[in-house]
């Protein structure tokens, strides 16, 4: 290698200097890329991204060792690019691409859209097909940079900036939980300084003792230094978090944010069209009751097969949707690899279903959840490219649709899915499924009541199930009893009639709904238990409904606890009163003015881990922001600052948002003073924890789960009072606590 003249210092630079420059550039571009290690199915993309790399490093030393400046490197670069990305990059199945047209505009096209088709597949990503393009560029385009810069200039900083922002897009590229993020981001911050510190003492002026050029390099020095004790302690601060403790993203990332899914309003609804499933005269159409829908292999008897997944109400159905699960980035109909990462535990099973003509459907049924799918001919009119999977749901959409001969073969794990006695309603804010308030009033007295959520939700279904009857509207003595479960149905003429009757479509709709209207998120799920043999026929198609626990998982509420499989009679007499069946159960309700006492969620079923959004971008975007400059000693004062302002002010989200920030002010304080709260605990839990704030946690609670706003209840008041707590915890810790309570970033993390 030719040394290369530094147009900065004016000597050139020695042979060996250049190549250990190279070699650094080298190993930061395989630290950067190694963030998309959890996002691509085989390390491939490593060895395509290195590949760029090197050609952008062999093409900057060759320029530079020939004297060229910088236009030329900008005039050959892109040549180099587009040869070689055509050939690593686009290559397909072969060992080796070429070079043609059609190679060439992929390589152009994919370097636009190779970003958007990542992160809109499901990781791990398959290491084939246009997305290799994205390694290949971000490799090329920071190796190049910073090798150019490394051997043309002097100075100590410029040639990481590149390779910095490549680890940053990394970040922000790869999953919401990289393993070893942070021992990789350390060790990238480590050699980053030796190199600076290195190029910076290289300097003929610091040797000379010039001052200014001393300081800058004490700067950078203490620059990058301030990256890598940022770093350090993001990693001792999430070192101890127990998997699964929160729901959240510890930090930011684009997957989940770009792209809105693919559009599944267009698809069949099992539900609407659930009478199909049901015997009924041929007048009012063929029904399928008796035909043999699927054939299912690998599945105990009794599993729970599902079709699709129905978690949105507009008033007048229930349907698929993306982006219909609260603080779930993953609530979208996405693409698919060869694997997929489960995200909870259960008995692993490999299942095959052969497709027969009954059977015709844009819902590919599943069980659990999906690990891998393979269609088993090739020339089927469905294949795994046309399928779009939704991990919040569980769901498959087939674009093309899937029919007779669409057989396939599909791993999965089969978590748990039952509904403890004692489980708890996942905590949320704001209402679930505002078109279902037509049900209030028939609510009204649960709502009155002293129960938990949950347990109200257990209650309505008794109620159901006590009152209710069973009826496919198929007997001419039943006609009245219609398909549907809009307004009209589910209201005046289902929980609001003289008589509950209705069929699956009916009981599940209503229990969804009602169970969202008490505060505990619920969906319509319309699948099939497997039968002994494995045959699926129409009559084993069913409806039932999933809830959302404390712990962020789905979990079936049993029909039988909701549905009464009763025909219905004329000597029937008209259903209790909500009342009445509350009063039978010991509990009663005060059916005094609304707003008199909590609809929400009662205080013992407030410790559920809850998807409130105060303060929740800002502090998963946190993490993102350590690698950055090092600026985390300053930075985290400043966004503790902003924090508290935007909680405090009572104009923006819920009226009771002030309130809801303030407690949280005071938990974070203690945070950043070392104490340790228990997980998922109420406030008052929080506040026995501390030792004090009783009070303030009282008046919290009250405003908090009041049905509407008291005017006698002052935000201005209650953040007084806060900022008194506050204080006095402080004064209770020593000084040094105190002054690193001010750059302790614990609180900007959820625990």
């Amino acid at each position: 290698m030719e040394a290369a003249v530094n147009p900065a210092a004016g000597t050139p630079a020695s042979a060996l200097t250049q190549l250990r420059d190279v070699a650094v550039v080298a190993l930061l571009l395989i630290l950067a890329l190694l963030g998309l290690d959890d996002s691509f199915a085989t390390r491939e993309y490593l060895v395509v991204g290195g590949l760029a790399g090197a050609a952008a490093l062999v093409t900057a030393a060759m320029v530079a060792g020939n004297g060229k400046g910088t236009e030329v490197f900008l005039l050959v670069a892109p040549v180099v690019y587009i040869v070689v990305g055509t050939m690593a990059a686009m290559r397909g199945d072969q060992p080796i691409g070429l070079p043609s047209p059609d190679a060439m505009a992929g390589l152009l096209a994919g370097t636009i859209t190779a970003p958007g088709d990542f992160l809109t597949t499901i990781p791990p990503v398959d290491a084939t097909g246009g997305v290799m393009v994205l390694p290949f560029a971000i490799g090329f385009l920071s190796a190049g940079a910073a090798g150019w810069m490394a051997l043309r200039t002097r100075r100590a900083v410029a040639p990481v900036a590149p390779m910095l922002i490549a680890l940053v897009l990394s970040i922000m590229l790869g999953t919401a939980e990289p393993g070893r993020l942070e021992f990789r981001s350390i060790v990238f911050a480590g050699v980053a300084l030796w190199w600076i510190s290195v190029r910076a003492t290289r300097s003929d002026d610091i040797e000379n003792g010039n001052r200014g050029q001393l300081l800058r390099a004490l700067t950078t020095s203490l620059l990058v230094g301030a990256i890598a004790v940022g770093l350090t302690a993001l990693g001792l601060t999430t070192s101890g978090d127990g998997k699964g403790a929160d729901l959240e993203p510890d930090r930011a990332v684009l997957r989940g944010r770009v792209g809105s899914g693919t559009d599944v309003s267009g698809a069949d609804n099992p539900l609407s069209d659930f009478r199909r499933y049901n015997p009924r005269p041929a007048v009012l159409g063929k029904d399928v009751f008796n035909d043999t829908l699927l054939r299912i292999k690998g599945l105990r008897p009794g599993t729970r097969l599902r079709f699709v997944t129905l978690d949105e109400y507009d008033g007048s159905t229930w349907s698929a949707g993306n982006r219909t699960v609260p603080g779930a980035d993953d609530a979208l109909f996405q693409r698919i690899g060869t694997e997929i990462d489960p995200q909870r535990r259960g008995k692993s099973v490999t299942v095959n279903v052969e497709v027969l003509k009954p059977y015709g459907s844009n819902w590919l049924p599943l069980a659990g959840e999906l690990t891998s799918l393979s269609f088993d001919y090739s020339d089927g009119r469905a294949q795994r490219e046309d399928v779009r999977y939704n991990l919040a749901t569980d769901a498959a959409y087939v674009s093309g649709g899937v029919g007779a001969g669409d057989d396939y073969t599909f791993t999965a794990v089969l978590p748990k899915d039952d509904l403890r006695p004692n489980a708890r309603g996942f905590q949320t804010d704001g209402q679930l499924q505002p078109d279902g308030r037509f049900l209030d009033l028939f609510l009204f007295p649960w709502f009155k009541s002293s129960l938990t959520p949950m347990e109200r939700v257990r209650s309505v279904a008794r109620y159901l199930h006590k009152n209710g009857r069973y009826s496919d509207g198929v007997l001419p003595t039943e006609r009245q009893y219609s398909a549907g479960h809009d307004e009209q149905r589910l209201g005046f003429d289902f929980v609001a009639s003289d008589q509950i009757v209705g069929n699956d479509e009916q009981y599940a709709a209503a229990m969804a709904l009602l169970a969202n209207r008490l505060a505990v998120p619920a969906r319509v799920v319309v699948g099939a238990l497997v039968p002994k043999g494995g045959r699926v026929k129409g009559k084993d198609v069913k409806a039932w409904v999933e809830v959302r626990v404390a712990d962020g998982s789905w979990r079936t509420l049993e029909t039988s606890t909701f549905m009464s499989r009763r025909p219905p009679k004329r000597t029937d007499a008209e259903v209790e009163r909500p009342a009445e069946h509350l009063a039978e159960e010991g509990e009663s309700a005060d059916l005094g003015k609304p707003g008199d006492q909590a609809n929400g969620q009662q205080r013992r079923d407030s410790g559920a881990p809850g998807t409130g959004t105060n303060g929740r971008d800002l502090r998963s975007r946190l993490p993102l922001l350590l690698p950055l400059l090092g600026l985390v000693p300053w930075l985290i004062p400043f966004t503790k600052w902003l924090r508290r302002r935007r909680r405090r002010m009572s104009g923006r989200g819920h009226w009771s948002a002030p309130w809801v920030g303030g407690w949280r002010e005071v938990v974070d304080t203690a945070r950043d003073l070392g104490a340790t709260l228990p997980v998922a605990s109420t406030r008052m839990e929080q506040a026995e924890a501390l030792g004090h704030g009783r009070s303030l946690a009282l008046a919290a609670d009250a405003v908090i789960y009041a049905r509407e706003p008291d005017e006698a209840s002052s935000a201005e008041v209650f953040w007084r009072d806060v900022d008194a707590q506050r204080k006095a915890m402080r004064s209770r810790a020593g000084l040094v606590r105190r002054v690193w309570a001010r750059f302790n970033p614990a609180s900007l993390r959820r625990s």
